[in-house]
């Protein structure tokens, strides 16, 4: 992940635990998002049954072609992958350049189970990293029941408008889990001050009840029962608990 981040100076990210989401109905539009999932479409690997865990990470959300990904897949095949990234594009020592949505990336297989897919423009930088990547499996495994972790360095800049972020708030960190009878999404800020995450704890609370809220010609009726964001010292916390249903609504929501 760190290197990832280092090739393209991500400053936002998501790892996704594919194998921990993939029996939900909404799971095949999530994991086809993206250039990763247009990029194994190519190379004729199922992202919803044959990946484990995806990285993505980039210098916005929306800048997608400058995104770098780190792909652990569910089965040691390299010779199947590496004929498929020269049949899919122009071939090179480790992989080939595939040319997605008009972007050119470089992909490799630096591990027999793992895919790393970069702009080509930033092959060099990767290499110098190849020492670090030939040491095997990349992708962290799971804490408890957690399937997506994400994060964000000044997320008024970098998010773009998923939320109004208040300039002030310096990083973002969110963590969703699956129970059987439901999720819990975590989501915790690191503000200037604690005089100031008070201040960024009512605007965040504010803004999501805005965007959580639909209009029925009379009156508005929120989508799903958020808790609100609180203050802790310099923090600023927000801890759900949702439901199955809810669970889908917000997963939905995230892949518009």
């Amino acid at each position: 992940m760190d290197i990832a981040r280092a090739v393209v100076g991500g400053s936002c990210g998501v790892l996704v635990h594919v194998d921990r989401l993939r029996h939900l109905p909404i799971a095949k539009r999530l994991l086809t998002l993206g250039q990763w999932g247009a990029a194994l479409d190519r190379i004729e690997v199922d992202p919803l049954e044959e990946v484990r865990r995806v990285f993505v990470t980039s210098p916005r959300i929306d800048d997608t072609a400058r995104s770098a990904t780190i792909i652990e897949l569910g089965f040691e095949d390299p010779t199947r992958v590496r004929q498929s990234l020269r049949s899919a594009g122009s071939p090179t020592e480790k992989g080939a350049v595939l040319t997605v949505d008009g972007a050119r990336f470089a992909v490799e297989t630096p591990a027999p189970s793992s895919l790393v897919i970069v702009p080509e423009a930033s092959a060099e930088e990767l290499a110098s990293h190849k020492r670090f990547l030939r040491e095997g499996a990349c992708l962290p495994e799971p804490a408890d029941d957690e399937v997506l972790y994400g994060f964000a360095e000044s997320p008024a800049r970098t998010l773009g408008d998923s939320l109004p972020w208040p300039d002030s708030i310096r990083d973002v960190h969110s963590r969703l889990a699956i129970s059987p009878w439901g999720a819990t999404l975590d989501v915790v800020a690191t503000s200037t001050s604690e005089a100031q995450a008070e201040k960024d704890a009512e605007t965040l609370t504010a803004a999501l009840e805005s965007r959580m809220r639909v209009d029925l010609v009379v009156l508005q009726w929120s989508i799903m029962p958020w808790g609100e964001f609180e203050a802790r010292g310099d923090r600023v916390v927000l801890s759900a608990q949702l439901d199955r249903t809810e669970l889908e609504i917000l997963l939905a929501l995230g892949s518009l």
